[in-house]
């Protein structure tokens, strides 16, 4: 693509007749150009004829090279001209004219000498006969050196303008602006259809760097905090006692007192405030059939719990500034015995528990083609932590919505458990796995049924994610949140000519940004995707002096570079961040742990082609074959676990009624009311290993059942693991065993 910077600025050059080849070899060592960019450029000019005649350069006296010193740019003067020396006997002599041009160094020049009648050599500028050698000493030389001195002078300072020029990138031709930064690359990045990325992702332990300083934070109302957060905890504790007895109760409760009654969820519980002592705020609604339980907390981090909960819905859970009013349709949150530490203590306190020495690495490399469904992924991760290290490589693709997984590297103790071969393709056709949901064994067989799940909720989640994001983009240049820390640079990355950017953030554009995209979020529907926002414990973090130690700290221990294309598509993302562990970890005194993140982009735009494999297995075919050898033998250990366990149950019926098994079952059915098999934990029993039958395929998987009041069996058929179908027999003799026959009386011995 061309650069229209560049273009102008070759044509302003050429338009104060600077030769062309000057002016390529400016671009060339000044700016960083490379041929290719400067033959498209010129191809764009018209043949321009050059307006002033070249001239000889002014000679330099010197004997090495002139080193420019960078400076700030200056505009470069109209060529010199000298002024003529006049004489009554000879032609006018002129200084030839001088056209300036910027140098980085200046190589000496000398013009060619001719042989005088004495045989000395002289400069072609001397004088002509008749002239007085020291007049023309005075007036010529005179003017000469002041010409070469202030050409040196101008030289220096353009030559320095331009040096400054090019390390500041104002030649370089860099696609995006400190001013739109954000928004220039969001833009960018959303025209994107196709590309090839690797994601990686690493932590490693590392000789501790000498400045390299543990996390501290100085808190001066700590005690006060803790104090409040405590009250929190047991309001936390009173509402969950509270909620599930009014849930239960219909009609609810007239009072919270006349609730507590005859409750098991009474211990410990009050219906008062610990800090107000005040009752909570509690009144029964919709004639009986709801209530409105009201409570005040203290700490913003009692909020974020309650907003950020399991099941948090807006219109059922009423948060009013740090008042929440619970309904029957709520889920009362869930606070952790003391206040929560921030992120960077959390960090570093985790951090102690790792190993001396060890090392984590994981990536994932894809290629997609957002315009379809079509992708493919490659997963790698490995990790040495001393005493355990493993290695994980797994691709999956996708191709005309078909699923394909391959396992080419993972522990074999987890390989053992799926009994699937390493390097050979999986077909995990839509619906393939149905038949074996059921299973907490076929881990193989659940993720082909998550896999559409969460392809389409990405796809329904992800325009509201990009204008979320698109909106955050525009805040953020906005309020002036991203600087560069450095003039951008044009640079060769992995043979590729990129653009660079070191970014940080300004502290005090945080709040400002965060404020202004919740005002933002407040006028439309961005999802799920724009929960996080609504978090007051957030905010008010982000202004707590506190924020101030962690950013200055955040500041110093982490790095933030982004590189572009000349096309400003994103190219490479890099973030580096260093955690270093208290004291108390010994075993980590003198290290720290260096964690990295990594993102590339390449074959933007390009197509993608992705290929289904040329031979793949149906999952049912693996599922009829080893791994389905390995799921059934757990089924039917299922079945019989859930038999045995009835002979117990069976014997706490016969005590708890007389002595008996209960009515008379002669045809096999195991639904007679008032027997044994009909006792709600027998018949749970009875079900769940049903279903596992029917989890293997089982044509007719029923149970048999057969009884009176002093004895009883049943049975359930197994999994075949050959043709010969047989069945799991219990009775009240305390038989539990495998048989080949059906059924027929109340005993196994058959």
């Amino acid at each position: 693509m061309i650069n229209s910077e560049l273009v102008s600025y070759i044509r302003s050059q050429i338009e104060k007749g600077l030769p062309i080849d000057i002016i390529k070899s400016n671009l060339r060592l000044g700016g960083g150009w490379t041929e290719s960019d400067l033959a498209e450029a010129f191809a764009t000019l018209p043949p321009v004829a050059a307006s002033h005649p070249v001239a000889a350069p002014i000679p330099v006296i010197a004997q090495t090279p002139v080193q420019v010193v960078p400076s700030q740019p200056v505009v470069v003067p109209a060529p010199f001209q000298s002024s003529p020396v006049v004489s009554s006997a000879a032609p006018i002599v002129h200084i030839p004219s001088v056209q300036v041009i910027p140098i980085v160094s200046v190589q000496p020049q000398f013009v060619p000498q001719t042989a005088s009648p004495q045989g000395q050599a002289t400069s072609v500028y001397s004088m002509p006969s008749g002239i007085d050698l020291s007049e023309r000493h005075s007036r010529i030389s005179k003017k000469t050196v002041a010409i070469v001195c202030v050409g040196l002078i101008v030289l220096i300072l353009s030559g320095g303008g331009l040096l400054y020029a090019a390390m500041t990138g104002l030649f370089t031709g860099a696609p995006h602006t400190e001013e739109n930064f954000m928004t220039s690359l969001f833009q960018r990045s959303g025209s994107i259809t196709s590309s090839t990325y690797t994601a990686a992702i690493s932590a490693s332990t590392a000789p501790r760097d000498a400045d390299a300083k543990p996390f501290e934070i100085e808190v001066t109302d700590q005690a006060e905090r803790n104090k409040q957060y405590a009250n929190d905890v047991q309001r936390s504790g009173d509402l969950s006692s509270l909620f599930y007895t009014l849930k239960y109760k219909t009609p609810v409760p007239a009072s919270l007192t006349e609730a507590l009654k005859d409750s098991n969820y009474s211990s410990g519980v009050s219906t008062k405030d610990p800090q107000t002592g005040r009752e909570y705020q509690y009144v029964a609604t919709q004639g009986g059939t709801n209530f409105a339980l009201t409570i005040t907390f203290e700490t913003k981090e009692a909020i974020k719990a309650v907003t950020g909960g399991y099941g948090y819905v807006a219109t059922t859970t009423i948060v009013r500034g740090q008042t929440v009013t619970y309904t029957k349709d709520s889920y009362p949150s869930y606070l952790s015995s003391t206040l929560p530490k921030p992120f960077l203590v959390e960090l570093q306190d985790n951090a102690a528990y790792a190993p001396s020495e060890f090392k984590a690495i994981g990536s994932i490399t894809a290629a997609a083609d957002f315009n379809t469904s079509d992708f493919k992924f490659n997963v790698n991760a490995a990790g040495d932590f001393g005493d355990l290290s493993y290695k994980v490589n797994v691709d999956l693709l996708s191709k005309d919505k078909t699923y394909y997984l391959r396992i080419n590297n993972i522990p074999s103790i987890f390989l053992g458990s799926l009994s699937i071969e390493k390097g050979e393709w999986i077909k995990l056709t839509s619906g393939t796995s149905t038949a074996f949901s059921g299973s907490s064994y076929d881990p193989v067989s659940i993720l082909a049924n998550q896999l559409p799940e969460v392809e389409g909720k990405y796809k329904e989640d992800k325009a509201k994610f990009i204008q979320l994001l698109s909106a955050a983009a525009k805040i953020a240049d906005e309020q002036k949140l991203v600087m560069f820390k450095n003039a951008p640079i044009k640079e060769t990355v992995d043979g590729r000519k990129l653009y660079r950017y070191d970014l940080t953030f300004k502290k005090q554009s945080i709040v400002a940004f965060y404020k202004a995209l919740q005002t933002e979020v407040s006028k439309g529907d961005y999802g799920q995707s724009a929960s996080f926002l609504n978090d007051p414990a957030l905010l008010e973090y982000l202004q707590s002096p506190q924020f101030d130690q962690i950013f200055e700290y955040y500041n110093t221990n982490t790095t933030l570079t982004i590189w572009v294309d000349k096309d400003g598509y994103p190219a490479q993302i890099e973030y580096g961040m260093r955690i270093v562990p208290p004291d108390t970890a010994d075993q980590l005194k003198t290290k720290q742990v260096n964690v990295s993140f990594k993102l590339i982009m390449t074959d933007i735009n390009l197509p993608t082609p992705i290929v289904a494999p040329e031979t793949s297995k149906d999952l049912s075919e693996i599922m009829k074959g080893s791994l389905g050898s390995a799921l059934n033998k757990g089924k039917n250990a299922s079945i019989m676990a859930n038999l045995a366990s009835i002979r117990t149950q069976a014997e706490l019926y016969f005590d708890s009624h007389k002595n008996a098994y209960g009515a008379a079952v002669s045809k096999g059915s195991c639904s007679i009311k008032n027997t044994v098999f009909t006792d709600a934990a027998v018949a749970l029993n009875i079900q769940s290993a049903i279903d596992s039958a029917k989890a293997g395929n089982v044509s007719e998987a029923t149970a048999i059942c057969y009884g009176n009041a002093n004895a009883w069996a049943l049975s359930v058929p197994l999994i075949p693991e050959d043709s010969v179908n047989s069945f799991w027999c219990v009775d009240s003799t305390g038989a539990s065993k495998k048989t080949t026959t059906t059924l027929t009386g109340t005993s196994c011995g058959y």
